[in-house]
């Protein structure tokens, strides 16, 4: 029985002084800072999202001729669209 009221009373402290150190560090100069910076970033990551959002037309198709697929390394020929191996889209166009 005394083990029972040893462990209830330990577990009862502990929530207490979870408590108390929570409240602490909530309330503290730091964690206003914190919290503060975090809304900064939070914004700023946000316009950074939207500034930096690119569509799919946005990438350049550049023309260059291979003799190799990049993808499988089989040999493919100038007029190749695609490989004849793997089928990669070689000119970048869309088929």
């Amino acid at each position: 029985m005394e083990i029972i009221l040893f462990l209830f009373f330990f577990v009862v402290s502990l929530f207490i002084l979870c408590g108390v150190i929570k409240s602490a560090i909530d309330g503290s100069e730091t964690a206003k800072e914190i919290r503060m910076i975090r809304m900064i970033l939070q914004k700023q990551y946000g316009k950074s999202l939207k500034q930096n959002k690119q569509s799919d037309n946005d990438y350049k198709v550049m023309d260059i001729s291979y003799d190799t697929c990049p993808a499988c390394g089989a040999t493919v020929k100038p007029e190749n669209n695609t490989c004849p191996s793997c089928g990669l889209n070689l000119n970048g166009k869309n088929a």
